[in-house]
């Protein structure tokens, strides 16, 4: 007797929910943030096969750290969803840059929707020295 197994393709896929990060930073601070998402795949994703919230931005990274991995125990099943915290430092350069999240699998890449944010960085201007009066 043959018996004809079929398996559902494996599908990574994340929408975002919501995403707070901020718009304004000081050179070299540290900031919170969060984003969350839902796993609207097929897959569970779980910290062992190496899923993560990744920062993909093209280009340098400026933010760190730049992966936010599910602990090696936890697991995300289809449907639920999942909040990151989102601490990074920010450059110590002025100017704005871009930062964005998305969901990842090591050895696989990103995948699913991301979030975007435009972040001004303002470093303090250094004092004026000149001769004492």
């Amino acid at each position: 007797v043959r018996v004809r197994v079929t398996c559902p393709a494996r599908i990574d896929d994340a929408e975002v929910l919501s995403a707070e990060l901020p718009t304004d930073v000081s050179c070299g601070a540290t900031y919170e943030g969060s984003v969350t998402v839902r796993n609207s795949g097929t897959t569970t994703w779980s910290g062992r096969e190496g899923y993560a919230l990744e920062e993909v931005a093209e280009g340098d990274p400026v933010f760190a750290p730049r992966r936010l991995p599910l602990p090696e125990q936890e697991t995300v099943a289809p449907a639920a969803q999942r909040s990151f915290v989102v601490r990074v430092r920010a450059p110590r350069a002025d100017g704005s840059f871009r930062t964005e999240w998305r969901m990842s699998r090591r050895g696989v890449g990103a995948f699913g929707a991301s979030v975007t944010q435009w972040v001004r960085v303002r470093c303090p201007t250094p004092a004026a020295s000149g001769p004492p009066l």
